[in-house]
C-alpha cells in the first residue's frame, strides 16, 4: 500500500480540503464569456461604511478571502463544511443585490458552475472548469 493511503487514513481532513481547494480554484480562475472573472466581486465583502444595509440584512457575511483563509489553515474538517460556506456566501449575495445587479449575475453563473463541480467531485470525476475549452478544434 502507498504512504498516500495512509496518510489519507490518518489526514482524512487534508484529503478533503485538496477537494475543497480544487473547487475553489476553479471558481477563483473561472472566466466569463467577456473573459472577466465573476469571482472578483466576492474577493472581499462590502464595506460597511459604503453599504451598511448589507450588514443589516445578511447575519453572517462571507467572501473568497475568509473561505480561502479557512482553506489554508485547514479549519474545514469536512468538504460539506467548506460547501456550506462557498453556498452561504452565493445565498447571500442573491438575497441583497437585486436581480439585474452584476453581482447578482455573477454569484448566479458561479453557483451553476459550483453545483456542476461539486456533482464531479461525489462522483469521484476530475474537478476542471466545464466551460472552458481545452481542446482546440483541428483543421
Amino acid at each position: 500500500m502507498s504512504t498516500d493511503f495512509f496518510f489519507l487514513l490518518s489526514k482524512p481532513h487534508k484529503f478533503q480540503n485538496r477537494k475543497a481547494q480544487g473547487v475553489f480554484d476553479v471558481l477563483r480562475q473561472h472566466t466569463d464569456s467577456e473573459n472577466r472573472q465573476p469571482s472578483e466581486k466576492f474577493i472581499r465583502t462590502p464595506s460597511r461604511r459604503t453599504e451598511p444595509d448589507y450588514y443589516k440584512q445578511v447575519k453572517s457575511p462571507i467572501d473568497l478571502t475568509r473561505i480561502q483563509q479557512k482553506l489554508k489553515t485547514e479549519e474545514y474538517l469536512t468538504f460539506e463544511e467548506f460547501c456550506r460556506d462557498v453556498e452561504l456566501l452565493m445565498e447571500n449575495t442573491r438575497m441583497y443585490y437585486k436581480e439585474e445587479t452584476e453581482e447578482h449575475k455573477a454569484a448566479t453563473e458561479l453557483y451553476e458552475l459550483y453545483k456542476v463541480i461539486k456533482d464531479k467531485v461525489a462522483k469521484g470525476e476530475p474537478i476542471e472548469d466545464p466551460t472552458m475549452d481545452d481542446n482546440p478544434s483541428s483543421s
